[in-house]
């Protein structure tokens, strides 16, 4: 599928006020990014030092499984008839 995005990747919706979304669309153009690309940059800085151990490389694991998963079944459903 030409836009099936990947098993690896987790959408955010995050819902804001106009005022708020107008101060982020401001710095994010003061830093000549998009505002998906400051978002992206902000939450690297604040995970930065947030180490992730086995378990959680364990848990990441299971959820591409599942959603690798999901994306085949609902590819081989709309293959049918």
């Amino acid at each position: 599928m030409a836009h099936q995005q990947s098993p690896r990747i987790r959408q955010l919706a995050v819902k804001l006020t106009q005022g708020t979304y107008r101060q982020l669309e401001k710095e994010a153009k003061f830093h000549r990014f998009t505002i998906s690309e400051y978002v992206r940059f902000l939450i690297n800085e604040a995970t930065l030092n947030t180490t992730l151990t086995k378990e959680d490389n364990e848990i990441i694991h299971s959820r591409i499984e599942a959603a690798t998963r999901r994306i085949y079944k609902k590819m081989s459903g709309s293959n049918g008839a």
